[in-house]
């Protein structure tokens, strides 16, 4: 008899369940699920005119919710025309804009920005170190120049200025100082970018613009540039006699935003944007000013009328000499806003309400009521929906 052995067929193979698989394959969903879910995709968001598109870089967040990490871009006609850079929902890192390069850092602007008339060095979002601006010289009149002659080509000049933490320290080598020895500040030009300043002042602001003036009081140039740019101006009142300030200057091809800063700090004044206004006022004023009347700490709850009202156009408001309590009745009426003034009649028994010479048009609601609560010395604070108008001080209202 054959003792020898029958070769034994193979077992086919079959998936087994065991421990050593599961935990290979809990270890590699535990290792690959977040990097999928946390892993940058891209999405284009198209205009309905099919001209104008925006791609952004998304990054999906753990409990839910997604925040722009990566690049975006606003695509025109086929053409890159402004680029973003986010990381974790904040702009960090290149960004440029048709013609103007810079840098971001956790949503501040960092170092060196160049455009094509301007250079500006910022650090933690201030201006801080060297600026340089390019502006074309006066051209001589046409009446001087011979019969058939060709204009002389524009000739350019550069302003060089220095800031240091957010205050102008130096214009053309010459020290910047006001009254108190303190560097001159101008907030409007910083504000400039940042989602402070309403979109069509902002846009104004980056305009070229041309101003060619001698000995023309403040007010003047206020007015001039209020006319030409079709933008509200106000000049406060602690300006007192430096309303009348004499400006001489010279300036071509450069924007409204740098103007500005040009005409106010080199002379010891401020600039800002204070309810809906481009507001000119003293270098200390725009040192260290704070909104004295609440108006900026408002937050109106969803879905009520205060909060439909808030940013809507306002009722026009001309007055003169017209008490505080009758132009806030005014302006409730058509918004459908309830506002209660009973804490300004109770303090004001023995003489009438703070009275008013204003005009107003084309401003937001939230915008009129804080230059009306401004010039009164006055201050809002929230009661659910309603608003409560109280006294601020004891300083008294300005002429």
């Amino acid at each position: 008899m054959n003792d020898a052995k029958l070769p034994v067929p193979p077992r086919p193979w079959r998936f087994q369940f065991s421990l050593k698989l599961l935990l290979v394959a809990f270890t590699a969903f535990a290792i690959g699920f977040p990097i999928w879910y946390r892993w940058p995709y891209e999405e284009r968001d198209p205009d309905p005119t099919g001209t104008v598109a925006v791609s952004t870089t998304w990054q999906r967040q753990f409990g839910g919710g997604r925040v722009k990490h990566g690049l975006e871009r606003l695509i025109a006609s086929g053409r890159i025309v402004e680029s973003t850079t986010y990381r974790n929902g904040f702009r960090h890192g290149p960004y440029e804009n048709q013609g103007l390069h810079g840098q971001y850092e956790n949503d501040l602007k960092e170092g060196v920005w160049t455009e094509p008339l301007r250079t500006t060095t910022w650090h933690r979002g201030k201006l801080d170190g060297p600026m340089e601006v390019k502006t074309s010289a006066t051209r001589p009149s046409k009446r001087l120049q011979p019969a058939g002659s060709k204009p002389p080509p524009p000739e350019w000049r550069t302003l060089r200025l220095v800031f240091s933490e957010g205050r102008l320290t130096e214009f053309d080598g010459k020290p910047i100082a006001n009254s108190r020895g303190k560097s001159a500040a101008n907030r409007l030009f910083e504000l400039q970018g940042t989602g402070t300043i309403d979109a069509r002042t902002e846009a104004e602001l980056g305009k070229f613009t041309t101003i060619d003036v001698v000995e023309m009081p403040v007010k003047d140039v206020a007015l001039y540039l209020s006319e030409t740019h079709n933008m509200h101006f106000v000049l406060d009142a602690k300006l007192g006699p430096s309303c009348d300030l004499p400006i001489t200057c010279s300036y071509r091809s450069i924007d409204l935003g740098t103007v500005l800063l040009l005409l106010t700090a080199p002379n010891g004044l401020g600039c800002d944007y204070r309810y809906g206004c481009i507001w000119i006022t003293t270098a200390e004023d725009g040192n260290d000013w704070h909104d004295p009347t609440g108006v900026s700490e408002i937050k109106p709850p969803k879905g009520g009328a205060l909060a439909l009202a808030w940013n809507e156009i306002s009722p026009p408001v001309d007055c003169v000499q017209t008490p505080l309590t009758e132009i806030l009745a005014y302006l409730k009426q058509p918004l459908a806003i309830d506002i209660d003034t009973s804490q300004i009649e109770k303090t004001t028994a023995d003489s009438s309400p703070p009275l008013i010479t204003l005009s107003l048009r084309g401003l937001r609601f939230c915008d009129t009521l804080g230059q009306l609560l401004y010039k009164t010395h006055c201050r809002c604070k929230l009661d659910g929906d309603k608003l409560v108008i109280l006294p601020n001080s004891d300083t008294p209202p300005d002429p």
